[in-house]
């Protein structure tokens, strides 16, 4: 990816991970790799935020420093920029320095306790990633506080994501036409309806084991049934492989009575209302951060000195 920024015309100066795509890679690694790659004579460091969470400058000469410190945080037309996916999520911190007087040549960007004043022709570089929601783009993206007055984007989609994206599009698109800035908008709104969708699921369930679990509890209290207050609060810990893969509508089983008590009834009239249908998968699937959806595997092969080489 970082070979692919540095061939990028206009130069782009800022890397902005929306869609946590670097992996392989900590920040100071992107930071200097990117670096590397570069071969622009006036771009003498790289900016990135370090594992405390604090702004540093990586120079050419291989030298960590802190960015309240240094010379380069007048000098930001001179350096490279990469904001990891936490860091692009981030709120203006109430610690930022926001100057009275705002030199014009120079914007300033949001940023977590440290004020970045970004030249206005910069240039920056957003990945896309799944289950993107429009909420968090566009959080990203407006860390270029000038876009349409000076800053532009140019946006980064893996080969996995890009047909989505087409897909998503009102007009069809041939496999050959590149997308816009509308269909990547229109493709984050979409993603974000799913996840929408998807937590009303989730919703729905926790609300029918609650009642449940209610009503287990007040049968609990009248006949002192310990038994079956177990099977009510009890979750299974696993499931018969018929129950998994067996030929089923796959709609979630709910108790009558659960579902014909007055929340119940509430419950099922929202599924209704917005079209949401409940699944047995609902209860096996997690809520994953980006980065443990995008995990990476290493495996190591160690060799052993008493086998005869080849």
């Amino acid at each position: 990816m970082l070979r692919k920024i540095v061939k990028l015309g206009p130069k782009v100066r800022v890397l902005l991970d929306v869609g946590a795509q670097i992996l392989e890679l900590d920040n100071y690694e992107v930071a200097r790799e990117w670096l590397k790659l570069e071969e622009s004579f006036h771009i003498h460091s790289a900016v990135f935020f370090g594992r405390d969470d604090e702004l540093l400058v990586l120079k050419r000469d291989g030298k960590t420093e802190s960015f309240v410190s240094s010379n380069l945080s007048k000098q930001l037309d001179q350096a490279l920029v990469y904001l990891d996916e936490a860091h692009t999520q981030s709120e203006i911190s109430p610690q930022c320095v926001i100057p009275h007087r705002i030199d014009p040549n120079f914007a300033t960007t949001w940023c977590s306790g440290t004020d970045l004043k970004l030249p206005v022709d910069t240039r920056a570089a957003v990945t896309l990633g799944p289950n993107l929601a429009k909420d968090k783009f566009v959080q990203g993206c407006m860390g270029m506080r000038k876009l349409g007055n000076g800053h532009s984007l140019v946006f980064l989609a893996p080969p996995d994501i890009y047909p989505h994206i087409q897909q998503e599009t009102s007009t069809e698109k041939s496999k050959t036409e590149s997308v816009g800035v509308s269909d990547v908008l229109l493709w984050t709104m979409q993603e974000g309806f799913r996840q929408i969708q998807h937590g009303f699921a989730i919703w729905a369930d926790q609300g029918f084991q609650y009642l449940k679990r209610s009503q287990g509890w007040d049968n609990f209290r009248s006949d002192g049934d310990i038994g079956a207050l177990g099977s009510a609060i009890q979750e299974p810990e696993s499931r018969p492989l018929l129950e998994m893969y067996g030929v089923d509508d796959g709609s979630l089983k709910v108790d009558h009575c659960v579902l014909n008590s007055p929340n119940g009834k509430e419950i099922t009239r929202q599924l209704i209302e917005f079209n949401v249908i409940v699944t047995n998968s609902v209860r096996v699937q997690e809520e994953q951060e980006r980065e443990v959806d995008h995990e990476v595997e290493k495996e190591r092969n160690i060799d052993d000195p008493n086998l005869p080489r080849r």
